[in-house]
């Protein structure tokens, strides 16, 4: 039995395995013990880190990495005070403030930048002391996102197992009404559309970003943050289309896309690997003919599923992306020939 009047970091360096977990699983499990118990706890985790004491960093990365975002701010004031070097490396994270950011702020967007990004990405939306200090810093950090995309050729990425809007306007400011969005943090296009990337962790539940225009289409990515009325949208901007795709998971691949007009849904498309597949209402010939009359100049005709161009490897004819490169954009296909007016930005609804 463990010795109760142990403190938590003997109980930490404990060789045996269950007494270090009986301190570190109320970090993520929910134990009913009170918010003082809980950072203690937390605490002498990062003591221990920044000591690079004991044989277990591992497990204590990993308590950390499932802490709620209410605590983890202590994980954050912990890295960006002056004496927490050892801390930082611990937990893999390299601190950069080229540009003056508040101590808070500059901790968040170097985790951006590492394994921590989802929860760097709740902070900054949290409403908390972190998200106050962005929204102070906000003309640093869009300074900041602009010297990040202008170093940083525009490249595709492949954003997967999320959804994503599109809007024709370059009014970002119009869009964040039309979709509430707030707590808005510039970030460089790479470093938010990285939350979503296909080989990245999976991206925290309550995030949207906003991308500058590409050749007069905003995006908005989204992990199930955003459920807004298109035919609503297509009316306000013309219109609106909303995409989705997944296939990281290897076993539940989907894709799903609807395209409204002037407050109407014209076309939409469902496949997944369980053949429930619906699209309409146009017929499948007519659907092609439809995609192909409407496509965006300079994009090629999509291919139908009998023609040697075609290479989809689920044998889906009116994918998500495939359409979205021909009615609108796909992150998948930017690059220089792309126009861009705007930077990227962290948003999260109103209501969440």
């Amino acid at each position: 039995m463990t010795d109760t009047r142990m403190s938590f970091r003997e109980q930490l360096l404990h060789p045996d395995p269950e007494v270090r977990h009986r301190v570190l699983r109320p970090l993520y499990h929910d134990a009913g013990e009170g918010h003082q118990q809980c950072r203690e706890r937390l605490t002498a985790v990062l003591d221990l880190l920044n000591d690079t004491a004991g044989e277990y960093p591992h497990e204590y990365r990993r308590g950390i990495s499932w802490v709620a975002p209410d605590h983890f701010s202590l994980v954050v004031d912990a890295l960006a005070r002056a004496d927490t070097e050892r801390l930082a490396e611990s937990l893999g994270i390299t601190v950069h403030n080229e540009y003056g950011l508040r101590p808070r702020t500059a901790v968040l967007l170097s985790m951006l930048a590492s394994g921590w990004a989802s929860q760097a990405a709740n902070q900054l939306l949290s409403g908390g002391p972190e998200a106050q200090d962005a929204t102070l810093d906000r003309a640093l950090l869009h300074r900041r996102a602009q010297a990040l995309d202008a170093a940083e050729p525009l490249e595709p990425i492949f954003v997967d197992e999320c959804s994503w809007y599109a809007v024709p306007t370059s009014d970002q400011a119009a869009v964040l009404d039309a979709f509430q969005l707030t707590g808005t943090v510039p970030v460089g296009f790479r470093e938010g559309a990285g939350l979503f990337d296909a080989q990245g962790a999976l991206p925290p539940d309550n995030a949207v970003v906003v991308t500058p225009a590409f050749d007069g289409w905003i995006l908005l990515v989204h992990k199930g943050a955003l459920d807004s009325d298109l035919e609503a949208l297509s009316a306000r901007f013309g219109a609106a289309h909303s995409y989705g795709h997944g296939y990281q998971s290897g076993c539940g691949d989907w894709s799903d896309w609807t395209v409204a007009e002037h407050g109407k849904v014209l076309q939409s498309c469902y496949c997944d690997l369980y053949g429930n597949d619906s699209m309409g209402p146009a017929s499948r010939d007519d659907m092609l003919a439809w995609i192909n009359d409407r496509r965006r100049p300079a994009t090629p005709r999509l291919p139908a599923a009998d023609d040697p161009a075609f290479d989809n490897c689920n044998g889906w004819e009116f994918d998500a992306e495939s359409v979205a490169h021909r009615l609108a954009v796909s992150l998948y296909r930017v690059g220089s020939h792309t126009a861009v007016k705007g930077t990227s930005l962290l948003a999260t609804p109103i209501a969440s």
